[in-house]
């Protein structure tokens, strides 16, 4: 024969359940740093990543936030005017975190992205201008060890994201050729 228990056994049971779940979170907790620095230990200095829609190359962006220190330098070649429609909001934010670190940025903004248009003073940024008729379909971030070739049409938004030395150290060398060739913003 079988009795139903008391209702109030529920509430025990969920007691018992959130005891369990507090004493996982504290072990989890403890193990969060052994692991990070097993994962750093075991990342390959070379990585590849691909990063999709506006969301993933925001991703990338924050990656950023990660990597870079005080006095570092990051570098945008060909950031055009779709560019600017789609992540105005986000590069606001983005710019005000780089001004509180003191991080700087070059970037050679494509002719049509603003090209004679007042722009914001910024004390750790410089920017300058290809040439009017250059206007890729994209462009390219760069910082410390990442490359991100960032495309940007109607049909697609798309980060290809190389993780390199050698590849950013190079990048830098081909955009330092096109800065002394490029025009100085206002």
């Amino acid at each position: 024969m079988y009795a139903p228990a008391d209702p109030e056994r529920l509430l025990s049971y969920l007691g018992e359940q959130q005891e369990r779940l507090q004493e996982t979170s504290a072990a989890i907790q403890q193990i969060i740093p052994s692991l990070k620095h097993q994962l750093q230990e075991n990342q390959s200095e070379y990585r590849a990543e691909i990063f999709e829609g506006l969301r993933g190359i925001r991703n990338f962006f924050d990656l950023s936030k990660q990597d870079l220190r005080k006095g570092d330098v990051l570098y945008t070649l060909g950031y055009n005017s779709m560019a600017s429609q789609l992540f105005s909001g986000y590069f606001k934010e983005y710019h005000a975190w780089k001004d509180k670190q003191k991080i700087y940025s070059k970037v050679i903004f494509t002719y049509d992205a603003w090209f004679g248009k007042k722009r914001e003073k910024r004390k750790y940024a410089e920017q300058r201008y290809l040439p009017k008729g250059v206007s890729p379909p994209g462009f390219m971030h760069f910082f410390k060890d990442w490359v991100g070739l960032i495309i940007l049409t109607e049909k697609q938004k798309l980060c290809i994201a190389v993780k390199n030395q050698e590849l950013a150290d190079s990048y830098v060398q081909y955009f330092n050729l096109l800065w002394k060739q490029s025009v100085p913003g206002k």
